[in-house]
């Protein structure tokens, strides 16, 4: 938001404020006035009621964007919590690499670069496809003409080799990956200028990973020249020990925690074999990744929740404040527009959530505005300890 904006709003919600703090100090010095200090008079109690407590009208309500809900009890997670590492997706991961001998002559894409299917990646010239694409235009050649002509008039032999040599050549580029559209170019080329260049595409759309290779370098069949991977899904790796979730992992509620970034997980495989050396096992976590905001080599950490019978009552973390004395509170809604703080237990901390205990079950409290209301809280001096 632009500086001028936020002092604005800043200036507007202070002026609500302010709004709503004025009738009662005019009422104080009304009855200051009414009532003079040395004249002895009865305390109604209101004063006494009204201690600690924020009025808001509803304009201000909206404008802080103040909600309330009814807390209720829910079964308390066993929460457990371990390291983990992002790693790509190894079912959605290629290596780009020759099957013969060849030399780089150009690269299409660098580290980084999203790629769609199909796209080049890197043209590769080789001998070895040279002389197959040779042999495939001559046996092409040879088996026109043949099947031209007839069995009969060319004779069955030469007939049948013609046929026999011409698929032959026809595999054997195949097997270099040649796609059926790239060998047919060959079959009314007289003397095509990309003989024995290769060029190697994209099998799926994905993101570079690894472009290890320079122009002019021969790489070896099997080398690897480029990683695709497809990070629209990838992996957290946790390490757990071998005695944590017991129970049916089926029924895991999984978080995946990178910064202040919280992403649910899905468990789809962990390992039945204990490290030796972490005496660990490993719980791969798959996370969706459209936005691409996960990378593999990053570090996390892989929150798994299992239910229990044990009730409580949870509330956003957002819910909850400190007083002046570092205890935890929240605020009620103790009638329509006025909110009281008082002070709870924490019992457990969940990755977004608080456990707590003491509430009152039938009164409303604030899930969000709790820091505006702290703040008046604060302005008022009240203190809510031993409250």
């Amino acid at each position: 938001m632009p500086q001028n904006s936020l002092l604005s709003a800043t200036l507007a919600l202070g002026l609500l404020l302010a709004s709503a703090a004025t009738p009662a100090s005019k009422q104080a010095v009304e009855d200051r006035n009414a009532h003079p200090a040395n004249e002895n008079h009865q305390n109604t109690g209101d004063t006494e009621e009204n201690e600690g407590t924020i009025s808001l009208s509803k304009q201000q309500r909206a404008l802080i964007g103040l909600k309330t809900q009814l807390p209720r009890k829910q079964p308390l997670p066993q929460l457990i919590s371990a390291p983990g590492e992002v790693v790509a997706n190894r079912y959605s991961s290629s290596v780009i690499s020759p099957i013969k001998t060849a030399r780089v002559l150009q690269r299409h894409v660098v580290l980084g670069d999203h790629v769609r299917e199909g796209q080049s990646l890197v043209t590769l010239f080789s001998d070895d496809l040279l002389n197959a694409q040779t042999r495939y235009i001559n046996a092409h050649k040879e088996w026109a003409l043949v099947k031209q002509l007839g069995k009969q008039s060319s004779g069955r032999n030469r007939y049948e080799n013609a046929l026999t040599a011409f698929r032959a050549a026809r595999t054997q580029l195949t097997s270099f990956g040649l796609s059926r559209t790239d060998i047919n170019k060959l079959d009314n080329a007289t003397a095509p200028q990309s003989l024995g260049q290769l060029v190697l595409k994209a099998p799926f759309a994905g993101v570079i990973q690894s472009d290890d290779f320079i122009i002019g370098e021969q790489a070896d069949p099997g080398q690897p020249l480029i990683t695709l991977v497809d990070e629209s899904e990838i992996w957290v790796e946790a390490l757990l020990p071998p005695d944590a979730l017991q129970s049916d992992n089926k029924k895991l509620t999984i978080s995946v925690r990178i910064g202040n970034e919280i992403l649910p997980g899905q468990l789809i495989q962990q390992s039945h074999s204990i490290d030796e050396r972490t005496r660990t096992r490993m719980m791969r976590v798959a996370v969706d990744n459209s936005a691409h905001n996960l990378h593999p080599g990053q570090f996390a950490n892989v929150d798994f929740r299992q239910s229990s019978k044990t009730l409580a009552y949870l509330l956003p973390e957002q819910a909850l404040t400190r007083t002046a004395d570092g205890d935890w509170a929240l605020f009620y809604e103790v009638s329509p527009g006025k909110f009281q703080q008082e002070e709870v237990e924490v019992i457990a901390d969940l990755p977004g959530e608080r456990a707590v205990s003491g509430l009152r079950a039938n009164q409303a409290v604030v899930t969000q505005g709790t820091f505006y209301l702290a703040s008046e809280q604060a302005k008022s001096g009240f203190n809510t300890h031993g409250h």
